[in-house]
């Protein structure tokens, strides 16, 4: 979890100087070396989503491990481990390398500078809703297991109830 806050204050304070520098406008009254500060923070920001989201899953599913008895549980934690992994490595190399040179991202707006090609956007963006379809399915599955987790664990109703939302607040 402390990874996942250090990545995270990372990314936050990369958001807020790229909004600071252009992000987030359409370019007027700009100069070049504003644009190409923007365009950073913004490779920046893309580049720390990765690390954010599978530290956050991970520790959940860490956490959830601990306290896991019945193997079926443990196993399908660790299924949805793996699968995030998965799917979020590549994200975080197609984020990082997704122009030839990685500086050609933040270097466009300047037409002096040497050329570089950037991948097609259908790429990233499919690669994109592949990680967020998974992350969604990720955030229920370790949501959602904490009550079979706790649904036959002898406590009265109330109980079960308050740990079984506690425990779950991973789908928020």
């Amino acid at each position: 979890m402390l990874c996942g806050i250090f990545f995270y204050t990372g990314y936050s304070a990369s958001a807020l100087y790229g909004v600071t520098h252009g992000v987030g406008t359409q370019g007027e009254g700009m100069n070049l070396e504003e644009a190409s500060v923007g365009l950073r923070a913004w490779w920046l920001c893309e580049m720390l989503y990765a690390p954010v989201t599978l530290s956050v899953r991970t520790s959940v599913a860490v956490f959830l491990l601990q306290i896991a008895v019945q193997r079926v549980h443990r196993r399908i934690i660790v299924a949805v481990m793996v699968i995030f992994w998965v799917v979020t490595i590549p994200l975080f190399f197609i984020a990082v390398f997704q122009c030839r040179p990685v500086s050609y991202f933040w270097m466009q707006p300047f037409p002096t500078e040497p050329r570089g090609t950037c991948m097609d956007g259908h790429v990233i963006f499919i690669v994109s809703i592949v990680h967020s379809v998974t992350s969604a399915c990720c955030d229920w599955m370790l949501g959602i297991l904490p009550i079979f987790m706790l649904w036959k664990i002898r406590l009265n109703v109330k109980t079960k109830l308050t740990l079984s939302i506690l425990l779950s607040m991973g789908i928020l």
